[in-house]
């Protein structure tokens, strides 16, 4: 008997695993000595104990109803994930129960096998996903998995209100879901799908949503999975729009370290600057439209406190308010670590899943977008004008012609003295309207410069002869010349100098001859460094009465005169045919003399003149 019960204590050691034998009453009958480390030292030894009075781990009601139901119904009852801590509560482990019966009269057998490391890598990996798939739930840009087979696995709410989608859209093939005339560009963007830390450079594709086209930029990520199935991230994005707070994950539970990279990639696919910052406020992650926009490389940023790139008083991100609200946005001046500084909108959102928080930030350059507004909105003005102006100028030539041709038809029967001047008034007159007419023809058809060397002596020569010959140098007025001797030759486009000559010229005439005390003009040409570049500089100076400072800003501006009879452009057109030879020009008044001068460069070359002609915002 002795020899039996020391045997029967050996083997119970040897099982690592609990184990524990009951009678039908859950009075212990057996127990090894892992299963005792779970009951109290007062409790100890457990036979002959009922499970009930062992300890608040056995005791457990979840326990011990199932080990009654294995008596009762002659069952084997499985437990998993029960929870048994020491009496000291110094040690917890987690478990999964089988409890045999042993027959109606003689009790239970109940096994115990750990189970605690496998449970807790389990739970890392279900938080991790669900935290990364609440930051893909509530971006702002629409973001789609898609498998190998081009079949929808997951949308976002965002990509189911842009396109009108619901969960009948899972298992669909996406590309029933594409434009035909698209459908290349998206095969082509996940074909190519990048994976690593390579950007894809978005493509553009238009939908049909709710009857009015969506223009929507797209870009794709893709990665190799475990099970070798290779799933892509689709983002789209309304062109154009807000850098928005986007991550995702995928779904299923592959490993965690595959789940953060390929999150990694759908985040650098995403053309939002956009980074997501850790509880103390410093970089967990970048993308590269982030560090593009601070100057920095993402190895440099990342472990940086975020508020290192705010420079007025106060945090860059309010982490109480965050915390209080779940969300902040607000307007400040932002810097790069070199401390340079810019206008931004910097916004983003929290996301917590038990011990894991982190902040989802986006920064959105606000200067870059005002100037990108004013330009489109001067663009769309000036096009507006144009379009009105070359309409005037085609109407208003047809009608001076056949005016022109009746008044001097006219003119060939009127011989009375009164009669003959007010036909020289209405010739007069029809001369300006025809100079009108060319002046918006000019303004409309913007022509371009055709470089060859020219004479200034010539230029200003010619200029001032049309303008005698014309008819514009009234007698009262005095207008002389002064070219510097041995100028050399001006690489320019004759055409366009003398069309600036011929305005300057005539508007000074204009304005001296209201001088009382008759009016001067002088035009002079010299050779001048002006900030380090050899350049001509032409000048014309009046003596006529002074102007309201408050014209001065408005001078350039097309259709603004206060000449009566004028409409505006000469100045306009001017000032654009000097820009277009990267030049200058401006009118001051000095002594009771106006000066109005420009210079250009004698070295230009076609390159600058594209240069200077192209748009900048």
């Amino acid at each position: 008997m002795r020899k039996t019960a020391q045997f029967n204590a050996g083997l119970l050691s040897s099982i690592k695993d609990l184990f524990l034998v009951t009678d039908p009453r859950l009075k212990i009958v057996l127990i090894n000595d892992k299963a005792e480390v779970f009951v109290p030292v007062e409790a100890r030894p457990a036979m002959g104990r009922f499970l009930s009075d062992v300890g608040h781990a056995w005791g457990q009601r979840r326990l011990l109803e199932a080990a009654q139901k294995a008596i009762d119904n002659s069952e084997v009852i499985s437990l998993s994930n029960v929870r048994f801590t020491t009496p000291d509560r110094a040690d917890t482990a987690i478990f999964d129960f089988r409890i045999y019966p042993v027959s109606s009269t003689e009790g239970v057998l109940i096994y115990g096998r750990e189970v605690s490391e496998f449970v807790a890598q389990h739970e890392q990996v279900q938080n991790s996903e669900r935290f990364f798939r609440e930051v893909a739930t509530d971006l702002g840009d629409a973001l789609l998995v898609i498998d190998s087979d081009h079949k929808i696995e997951w949308i976002n709410p965002a990509a189911a209100r842009m396109l009108h989608l619901d969960d009948n859209s899972l298992g669909g093939n996406w590309f029933d879901f594409i434009p035909e005339k698209y459908r290349d560009i998206m095969a082509a963007l996940l074909e190519n799908a990048p994976g690593g830390d390579t950007q894809q450079t978005p493509d553009e594709i238009v939908f049909e949503n709710g009857g009015h086209k969506l223009r929507l930029e797209t870009a794709a990520g893709g990665m190799l999975l475990g099970n070798s199935q290779r799933k892509f991230a689709v983002t789209l994005r309304v062109v154009p729009t807000s850098r928005l707070v986007a991550r995702d994950a995928l779904r299923g539970k592959p490993k965690l370290e595959n789940k953060i990279k390929f999150l990694s990639q759908v985040i650098e696919s995403i053309p939002d600057v956009l980074a997501v910052v850790g509880l103390d406020g410093r970089f967990l992650m970048v993308n590269s439209a982030f560090a593009d926009m601070f100057r920095e490389k993402k190895e440099v940023l990342i472990g940086k406190n975020i508020d290192l790139l705010h420079a007025d008083s106060g945090p860059l991100v309010d982490l109480a308010s965050v915390a209080r609200d779940g969300f902040f946005q607000h307007h400040t001046t932002v810097k790069n670590l070199h401390g340079d500084t810019f206008k931004a909108s910097v916004s983003g959102a929290v996301v917590q899943n038990g011990t894991h928080i982190g902040y989802v930030v986006t920064v959105r350059e606000t200067e870059t977008e005002e100037r990108n507004r004013t330009y489109e909105k001067r663009l769309l003005e000036s096009q507006t004008r144009t379009r009105m102006a070359r309409t005037v100028a085609s109407r208003m030539e047809s009608l001076i012609q056949s005016l022109g041709d009746s008044l001097h038809d006219l003119g060939r029967n009127i011989f009375a003295e009164e009669t003959r001047s007010l036909w020289t008034r209405c010739m007069a007159y029809c001369k300006d309207l025809n100079l009108s007419a060319n002046s918006l023809h000019m303004y409309a058809v913007d022509s371009s410069v055709s470089l060859q060397a020219c004479s200034l002596r010539d230029v200003v020569e010619t200029t001032v002869g049309q303008l005698e010959a014309r008819g514009f140098i009234p007698p009262e007025v005095s207008l002389d010349t002064s070219v510097q001797e041995n100028m050399p030759a001006l690489n320019a486009d004759s055409g366009h100098l003398m069309m600036i000559l011929w305005h300057l010229v005539k508007n000074a005439v204009e304005a001296a001859a209201l001088n009382p005390n008759g009016g001067e003009v002088l035009v002079r040409a010299f050779d001048a460094d002006i900030d380090g570049s050899h350049s001509a500089i032409i000048e014309v100076l009046d003596n006529g009465p002074d102007y309201d400072s408050s014209d001065t800003e408005h001078f350039f501006e097309p259709f603004y005169g206060t000449k009566p009879g004028g409409i505006g452009l000469g100045l306009t057109l001017a000032r654009r045919a000097i820009l277009k030879h990267n030049g200058r020009i401006g009118i001051q008044r000095s002594e009771n003399i106006t000066r109005a001068g420009f210079y250009i460069p004698f070295n230009l070359t076609p390159k600058a003149v594209a240069r200077a002609a192209s748009p900048v915002k």
